[in-house]
């Protein structure tokens, strides 16, 4: 290890270079100045056209306490002249909690659980689950008869609870009109978080992070209109 000197400032910048030449030559051009960023789940709004496919992975929770997508990318929002880019991450998906628990559908069980540690942690919980219930119901009133909703989501652990993310998401389209077809199980073999943490901050104590991702495919069979 003492002869490991590696020129790490020509690393960086090398980086930096390639990264440069990626943006300036395929995302710069592409950029127009009247574009519209919302990232408000429940302000989305199906088009006239619809879409034999829609894939996505969604937060696989609320961004205060998994990925803090606002708080990490508020540099470069604010750079881009983004009014409310320090207000990202309450305006995203389980942003505002929510005055009671979801007491139904397959979510609920899980819910009950953790309120029964922790009722705030369990109103976050639901507020994130509403907001993605949303977000599910408007999406699938853009896919056509026939289509394809493929969502790749995560279960996390909240309160030592696992959460069945998978499930309610195939719930939740085949309230729309869908039939679930399959879900896929894959490992996530290149994670950059530690693959256990400590919740409780007790030594000694400590529960598998998220280890799997789980690929959810739904087809429409009717329309289904959510107003």
């Amino acid at each position: 290890m003492l002869n490991f000197n590696p020129d790490v400032v020509s690393a960086y910048l090398k980086k930096w270079n390639d990264i440069f030449l990626i943006y300036s030559n395929f995302y710069l051009p592409k950029i127009e100045n009247n574009g519209n960023i919302n990232v408000k789940c429940a302000q989305f709004q199906s088009q006239n056209e619809s879409f034999d496919v829609v894939l996505t992975s969604p937060p696989y929770g609320d961004s205060r306490t998994t990925v803090a997508y606002g708080q990490f990318s508020t540099l470069s929002n604010e750079w881009l002249g983004i009014s409310f880019a320090r207000k990202i991450d309450r305006m995203l998906m389980g942003g505002t909690k929510s005055k009671s628990n979801i007491t139904h559908g397959v979510i609920a069980d899980s819910i009950s659980q953790i309120s029964k540690v922790d009722n705030n942690r369990a109103l976050e919980v639901s507020s994130f689950y509403r907001d993605l219930s949303v977000s599910i119901a408007n999406v699938a009133n853009s896919v056509r008869k026939g289509g394809k909703a493929i969502y790749i989501v995560g279960n996390r652990t909240v309160k030592n609870i696992k959460l069945p993310t998978d499930q309610f998401v195939a719930e939740k389209f085949e309230a729309c009109g869908f039939k679930h077809v399959v879900t896929y199980k894959r490992a996530l073999s290149n994670k950059a978080m530690p693959s256990k943490n400590s919740p409780t901050n007790k030594a000694g104590k400590t529960v598998n992070t998220m280890l799997h991702e789980h690929i959810v495919v739904c087809e429409k069979k009717y329309n289904y209109d959510i107003n």
